[in-house]
Order: C-alpha cells, then sequence, then structure tokens
C-alpha cells in the first residue's frame, strides 16, 4: 500500500518511518512511503496514496486545510490525522477522516491503526444493488447511493454521478440496505447515512446541499443512527 506522511516536523518525520518499518518487518507488508514537509508539497504530489498521515498544526495551510483541498480535488483515500490535541476532532467529520493519531505516538495504537489500515485498503469485495431500468441494467455500489426516493409506483435512486428510475418499492430498498448505513427518513426516502451534513429542524441537509424532510415519528432514531454514525467514523488512537 502507498503511504504518504504530511508533517513539518522532521523528528516526528523520522520517529514515524521507524515505526512503520518495523511494522513492515514484522507483519511483512509491502508499504511505499512517500514524505511530504508542508501541505502544499503534498497537494502539489502526482504520486497516488492508498493513505495519507497528515499533521493537523502545520504552519502555513494546516492539516485541516489541506484535507479539504484534497478531497476538493477528488482524493478518495483514506486519511489519518497526527495532533497532539483534540480540540479539532468535529472538524475531521468534514472530510471524512479515518482516525487521529495522538502524539506521541505509541507502536501498539500504530500497529493497530495499520491493521485496520490494511483491512480498510485490500478490501475488493464491493457490495452492489442492480438497477433494472426500462433501457438498461447496471449495478451501483451502495456507497455511491446518495438516497432513494418514492414516486408513486417508482423509485428514483439518486448515485453520485446520475439517477436512476425503475419499477420497484422503496420498502424493497430499505430491506436490503437498512443494515448498510441507511435510514428511512421518511415512507418516501431511504438516505444514506454517510452522507447526510447535518440534521437541521425538521431535515436533513446532505453533503450535495439537498435537503430531505424526515417524518416527525423518525427524528429521534434517526438522531441516534447519526451519531452512530459520526462515532464509528472517527475514533482517537492513544
Amino acid at each position: 500500500m502507498n503511504i504518504a506522511i504530511c508533517e513539518d516536523e522532521i523528528i516526528m518525520i523520522q520517529e514515524l518511518q521507524k515505526l512503520i518499518e518495523r511494522y513492515k518487518q514484522l507483519k511483512r507488508v509491502d508499504i511505499t512511503l512517500s514524505v511530504y514537509t508542508s501541505g502544499e508539497a503534498l497537494l502539489d504530489s502526482k504520486l497516488e496514496q492508498d493513505a495519507i498521515f497528515l499533521d493537523i498544526s502545520m504552519a502555513q495551510l494546516d492539516g485541516i486545510q489541506t484535507a479539504k483541498k484534497m478531497r476538493e480535488q477528488g482524493f478518495t483515500g483514506i486519511i489519518i490525522f497526527l495532533t497532539s490535541h483534540t480540540e479539532r476532532v468535529y472538524e475531521a467529520f468534514e472530510v471524512k477522516a479515518f482516525r487521529y493519531l495522538l502524539k506521541p505516538i505509541n507502536y501498539t495504537m500504530l500497529e493497530e491503526l495499520l491493521d485496520l489500515l490494511n483491512q480498510e485498503i485490500t478490501k475488493t469485495e464491493k457490495e452492489y444493488i442492480i438497477i433494472t431500468t426500462k433501457q438498461k441494467t447496471v449495478r451501483v455500489t451502495y456507497e455511491d447511493v446518495l438516497y432513494i426516493e418514492s414516486i408513486g409506483k417508482n423509485v428514483e435512486i439518486h448515485t453520485l454521478d446520475k439517477n436512476y428510475i425503475m419499477r420497484e418499492k422503496v420498502s424493497e430498498f430499505e430491506r436490503i440496505l437498512i443494515d448498510k448505513g441507511f435510514f428511512r427518513v421518511h415512507k418516501s426516502f431511504l438516505v444514506n447515512l454517510e452522507y447526510i451534513k447535518e440534521i437541521v429542524n425538521d431535515s436533513v441537509v446532505l453533503e450535495n446541499e439537498e435537503i430531505i424532510y424526515v417524518s416527525r415519528l423518525r427524528m429521534k432514531q434517526l438522531k441516534e443512527a447519526f451519531v452512530n454514525t459520526l462515532r464509528r467514523g472517527i475514533n482517537v488512537w492513544r
């Protein structure tokens, strides 16, 4: 796997390199390391990275700003923030950070994190839904579905790239996706929790700024499910 370290403290870079090399030798994992000493240098790099260890407190462009720009450029890899403090943990939600790793770095915690990282990167089997329209049949990964909307006797499946209309009940998709991070916010809408940006009054705002009404009776459960999703997404490793 290709891993980048973006850190402006040379001593910390050397320490992390040494620990990752130790892990590489002990676990016999193929790891290629790239090192950057600023967010600007990382953004200018053309190298493909599976994961990035990103210092949250750098001069000029800090880790959060760098991560935002990377996501804007289309980076879909894993981001792990390096930090001595946890005050900015909630900002990581915006860039879908995988974990925080607290300084000074503990090898045992790094080992557990790299094990998870390796599992995440080497996943090859993705789960799909099959969509059959009048024109064609396509498969779409669960993670690419924003939400599914009931329209009469049809459903409209809203994905990252395009929308599809097929003859099916939203309840059938709920049966398939309820354990895959989706929530029925309303009788007509099944939403991917990963794309909820915030819950405001009686609605959810998605990452693409679309607003979907939430049934009053479902709001409490939705908030619990949403918080659980955030907790799963961000853990602090000490």
